[in-house]
């Protein structure tokens, strides 16, 4: 739970770490969420389901510090995210960087 909970906290926190546990949790119950809410839109008939496109809408910028902080635990740059502007490739570059291990040091970094 704490993965999810740092996701909707570090909203605009791009310089801590993230470890591959939290992130992939965050990501999963974040698509969860939207699995359901898209499926509660068709549920009551509306043709888009509206309350799904405004959770995207609201999460894409956690989504987007939670990646950077997780690159920053496999010692990468931020800067990969401009990968994803690649159609397909970019997103297979960033989620082979994304399964990497941590590459965390405490001796050499301050993580919060």
């Amino acid at each position: 739970m704490q993965g999810f909970k740092n996701f909707w906290i570090g909203i605009i926190d791009f310089q801590r770490m993230e470890s591959r546990k939290d992130y992939w949790f965050a990501m999963l119950c974040n698509s969860i969420a939207c699995l359901l809410l898209i499926i509660l839109g068709l549920l009551i008939n509306v043709v888009v389901p509206y309350i799904a496109v405004g959770y995207a809408i609201i999460s894409i910028l956690p989504t987007i510090s939670m990646t950077v902080r997780r690159l920053h635990d496999v010692d990468e740059s931020g800067f990969y995210m401009f990968y994803l502007l690649i159609p397909i490739a970019g997103f297979v570059m960033i989620l082979l960087k994304t399964i990497k291990p941590t590459q965390y040091n405490p001796d050499s970094a301050i993580m919060e």
